[in-house]
Formats: structure tokens, sequence, C-alpha cells
């Protein structure tokens, strides 16, 4: 049986989720442990977001990754080819591999500005040739 405690804290949940515009609430029980619901959970941790790789497999990044070059290439070549939906999950046009790569470099406080600039241009280049590997296989491309 619900307690009034726990009925008023469901409905305010409902409140809060139902002002935000989301689609879906997620039930996190009590006595679970952290780690388990943030795989389950379709809601990121505070101070991160949520994207998807061209395979669709889920990657939780830190908004502080926003201000970096290397990212806002990734979204703005990920708004070119998948479009800006505001509804939707985001996906970037690179596989899982490269992504886990990009995100293990961005984590990495001790490497330089050279060694990220180099490996934006080859970055620049993988994402731009698989992409361009993806439509070429799902369909062909008009050339004047």
């Amino acid at each position: 049986m619900l307690t009034p405690r726990r009925l008023l804290e469901i409905a305010r949940k409902w409140q809060k989720m139902a002002a935000l515009g989301r689609k879906r609430i997620s039930w996190m029980r009590r006595d679970a442990s952290l780690e388990s619901n943030t795989k389950t959970t379709s809601i990121a941790d505070r101070g991160h977001f949520i994207v998807y790789s061209s395979e669709g497999r889920r990657f939780m990044v830190p908004l502080a990754f926003l201000s970096t070059r290397m990212f806002q290439e990734l979204l703005r070549l990920s708004e070119e080819e998948f479009g800006f939906s505001g509804d939707g999950p985001i996906s970037l046009p690179c596989d899982a591999v490269f992504l886990e790569y990009v995100l293990s470099l961005l984590k990495k406080r001790g490497s330089n500005n050279e060694e990220r600039e180099r490996l934006i241009s080859g970055f620049m280049r993988h994402c731009s040739r698989s992409s361009l590997c993806n439509i070429e296989q799902n369909q062909q491309l008009v050339v004047f």
C-alpha cells in the first residue's frame, strides 16, 4: 500500500516530468544502486547528455565537451546528415569505436593542444568518409 508521503513524491515527480515535456517517466527504486539505475534509465546523469553512434550505441557525454571544437564539428556533421529534430535522440555520424576514442581523448587532461588539433583533422576526414560510405551503401549519389 502506498503511504501518503510516497504518493506525494510520485505526484511531484509526474508534475516535474510533465513540465519538462518528457514522454516517459522512469521509475527509480529507492533501494537500487545508482550504478544500475544509470544504465536502465533514459535520462542522463546531471551534467551529462546522451548521444548515439551511427550503429545505435549509447554514450553519456559530459556537458563540458560541448565547448570543444571536436564535438561542435560532430554536432554540425550530425545536423547535416540527419537533420535537426528537437524531439528525437542525438545521433552522431561516427561509429562506436571512433566515438569511444574521441571521448577518451577529451577525457585525457594531459594531452596537449597540438595533439588534439592533429586528431581533429583526422577526425573530420574519418567522420565525413564514414558517413559518405554509409550513404553510398544505402543510396546512389547524384554527381553533376
